[in-house]
């Protein structure tokens, strides 16, 4: 997915003047800057990825890290923009606005703090984490989250919250019907696909995966399809070599691609591991899981939020909910919420209030100064 700067006329749009400015460590890899460009360019803000001007390549993975966020780092504090969105995880990000006084709305997608802490265990980074997540929050003029359950991170901040879902765009439709993707893919009629989509490592589950299938095995006409790249894609390529024709992986493809092989599914699947911070993820917040509910999926989950919308299940029990899951016609009828309906008026709401605040902040400051001569 490319992601780019876009601006409109002035003749067309009264917000023109108005710039918003994107941070984020790897905007070109989430969709949801895609979703929150289009929303802004089509009520007339003007809409600017932040990208350094330099970059760092070195055969060390650690010092080209550690040199080109110190680049961005610097190059952050000098963003001009009327409006810096600032989106967390890492936290880190949103440093440079932070330090140079800057407005900005924190976009809070993940809790970057427990992921920490989840990864590396309690101790000096998870504390570090937790202080500069904290003070990210305490200087925003707004808050945007993702999700219902992150508004109880934030509501004692006595700041302006606003719940923007990460739900898929009105145009996330597949460009093929089921039955021509399977025929593309080389699909035997009568086979029952189960659809993995995601980052290939431990927090996405995917390690899950082979303890997965060896009870799906035991169905003949299961077959399970992987879509993603990450640090575990070995394992999931000798997973494919074990079970040739069974298990497919196709590795990263093209966002606009994904449609597809949703389509084609007949059970998408979201496995995770147990963790304390679990309730934090359904399907406000994880785009992979609305995006399988707007097409219409049966969609089986484990440690995560409870929902009508998809079949939570035990870890343990994982394979027989998928089971369960293509034999039972569920009663309630899943429903697909898009981001045009549920996301986009909110996010416009949350820039104009900033906006607004500045606007009226300005005017009593000057007002203030007419008022001392």
């Amino acid at each position: 997915m490319q992601i780019k700067s876009d601006s409109v006329s002035k003749d067309n749009a009264p917000n023109t003047q108005v710039k918003i400015v994107y941070l984020h460590r790897s905007p070109e890899l989430h969709p949801r800057t895609d979703k929150i460009r289009q929303s802004l360019v089509k009520n007339g803000f003007e809409f600017e990825v932040f990208k350094p001007r330099i970059t760092f390549k070195s055969k060390s993975r650690i010092l080209s890290s550690i040199l080109n966020y110190s680049i961005f780092f610097i190059q952050s504090l000098f963003i001009k923009g009327d409006v810096i969105w600032v989106a967390n995880c890492p936290d880190t990000v949103g440093l440079g606005p932070w330090l140079s006084s800057r407005k900005y709305i924190y976009d809070y997608r993940s809790p970057w703090s427990k992921e920490v802490e989840l990864e590396f265990g309690k101790g000096f980074l998870s504390k570090v984490a937790g202080k500069i997540e904290r003070q990210m929050r305490k200087r925003a003029e707004a808050i945007v989250v993702v999700s219902s359950r992150m508004q109880k991170d934030v509501e004692g901040l006595r700041k302006p919250v606003f719940l923007v879902p990460n739900y898929p765009t009105r145009d996330f439709v597949p460009t093929k019907v089921m039955q021509a993707m399977r025929e593309l893919v080389g699909v035997s009629p009568g086979k029952q696909i189960v659809l993995f989509v995601g980052k290939l490592s431990r927090v996405e589950g995917a390690d899950m995966l082979p303890n997965i299938f060896e009870e799906l095995k035991k169905s003949p006409s299961i077959e399970l399809w992987i879509v993603g790249d990450g640090p575990l894609r070995t394992e999931i390529e000798e997973l494919q070599k074990r079970y040739l024709r069974r298990v497919r992986y196709f590795g990263w493809v093209n966002y606009s691609e994904i449609p597809n092989y949703i389509a084609a599914a007949n059970v998408c699947i979201v496995p995770r591991h147990k963790n304390p911070f679990s309730d934090y993820y359904n399907e406000q917040g994880v785009q992979k899981i609305a995006e399988y509910i707007a097409l219409g999926k049966s969609v089986v989950a484990c440690n995560i939020a409870e929902s009508l919308n998809y079949v939570l299940v035990d870890e343990g029990s994982f394979a027989q909910g998928i089971l369960d899951a293509l034999t039972y016609v569920p009663q309630h009828k899943e429903i697909g919420r898009f981001w045009e309906d549920h996301s986009e008026p909110t996010l416009i709401e949350a820039i104009n209030n900033v906006l607004s605040y500045n606007k009226n902040n300005n005017d009593v400051i000057a007002r203030g100064s007419q008022a001392r001569f």
